[in-house]
């Protein structure tokens, strides 16, 4: 498998701040490969939030 077989790529973050840093990080390990691709942003996300019990309002997330 190589890069060129990806047909989507979904990346979650907790700081919006981030955002322009996982771009270039996202750009940099594609090498250019235009896949489909979705990112979320969440302040915490899901799994932390069930390991310390919140509720947060959020569910679980699928991995």
């Amino acid at each position: 498998m190589t890069i060129t077989d990806l047909v989507k790529v979904d990346g979650f973050i907790t700081r919006s701040d981030k955002v322009p840093l996982y771009r270039q990080e996202r750009e940099r390990r594609l090498a250019g490969h235009a896949s489909a691709s979705t990112l979320g942003c969440r302040r915490r996300l899901s799994w932390t939030e069930a390991a310390r019990g919140d509720s947060g309002g959020g569910g679980a997330l699928s991995v």
